[in-house]
This record gives structure tokens, C-alpha cells and sequence, in this order.
């Protein structure tokens, strides 16, 4: 291997490693950080309140099963078995774990893109 083969490699890790570092925020921090790293402001302003209006939606939804559950064992004589809203919870649960699952992906492709790109222009 040539010297300067060996030195362009060097000097394309730590890109790589930032890129990498963005798909691992979107993954295990919140969806839409490995976004704002990779300077995609768009992207980010889409992920971002997607995310969090599932997110929320679910522990709300979560919250009223809660309530519902431990009202039954506080007045389990006279406590009539409401309609807790599991299929929305369950509902706002897939769509969050979609939205999670595609801002991976658009991370990792939008690295792809970018790894091929610096390829062909260096």
C-alpha cells in the first residue's frame, strides 16, 4: 500500500467516525439528533416533533391505563371495568417504533450518500 493511500484513508476515519456518531445518536439518543450532527436541518424538523408527538401520545394513552387499572383495585366493590385506551397506546407505540426505524434509516443512507460522494470527489 502506498504512503499516500494509507494518508487519505487516515484523513477520512474521523469523517467517517462523525457520520457514524450520527447514526448512533439517532439511534440510542432521540430521533432526529444523528440529523442535526449531519447538519440536515429539514430532516430534523421533521423526526424530531414526529417522534415526540407519538412519544407523548403513547404515555398519555399508558398513563390513562394506569389510572384505569389502580382505580379498579382502590373501589374493587363498586368499580365498573372503564374502556382503557390500549389499542391507542398500542397504536401511538408502532408509530413512534416507525418513526425511530426510518430516522435510522434515512441516517445511515444520508451517510452512505455522503461516504460515496467524498469517495468521488477526493
Amino acid at each position: 500500500m502506498s504512503e499516500s493511500t494509507r494518508t487519505e484513508r487516515d484523513q477520512a476515519r474521523p469523517e467517517c467516525k462523525s457520520k457514524l456518531r450520527a447514526i448512533a445518536l439517532s439511534a440510542l439518543v432521540y430521533p432526529g439528533v444523528g440529523q442535526l450532527t449531519q447538519h440536515r436541518w429539514f430532516a430534523a424538523a421533521i423526526f424530531l416533533p414526529l417522534f415526540t408527538t407519538a412519544l407523548v401520545g403513547f404515555l398519555l394513552f399508558t398513563y390513562e391505563i394506569l389510572v384505569a387499572f389502580y382505580s379498579m383495585g382502590n373501589d374493587f366493590m363498586h368499580a365498573q371495568p372503564g374502556n382503557p385506551p390500549i389499542r391507542e397506546a398500542g397504536t401511538c407505540l408502532v408509530i413512534a417504533l416507525v418513526i425511530w426505524a426510518a430516522n435510522i434509516l434515512d441516517t445511515l443512507v444520508a451517510h452512505v450518500v455522503a461516504t460515496h460522494q467524498s469517495l468521488d470527489h477526493g
